[in-house]
């Protein structure tokens, strides 16, 4: 089931959400610390490269003012989402109400 189905299926009583304690998905995360502060990190010495050469003089191109950018808005997603777990696939047998047979006759009639 995916999200929409499960909430579908949780509303009309057919299923329970299940409980899914934190450390669980602390274990299946897949987005690495050390990933994300070297991403943080590139994003630093970009901004620091391009500071430098401007009391310099020298010339900054477009496409390096719009990779700062694009950096910048990817260096706020990871700061953003550092403690969430990220990639986290994991699969749970959800037991069906036994009412769910009726609920379903009812509405295919």
């Amino acid at each position: 089931m995916n999200a929409t189905q499960l909430d579908w299926a949780h509303v009309h009583g057919i299923v329970e959400i299940p409980s899914i304690p934190t450390s669980q998905l602390e274990k299946l995360d897949k987005g690495g610390a050390l990933f994300k502060a070297f991403a943080i990190g590139k994003v630093a010495y970009l901004i620091a490269q391009l500071i430098s050469r401007w009391p310099a003089g020298l010339p900054c191109s477009q496409l390096e003012i719009n990779t700062l950018a694009f950096a910048i808005s990817s260096g706020i997603t990871y700061v953003l989402y550092w403690s969430k777990p990220q990639g986290v696939e994991t699969t749970h047998v959800l037991k069906a109400n036994p009412r769910a047979a009726e609920f379903v006759a009812s509405t295919t009639t």
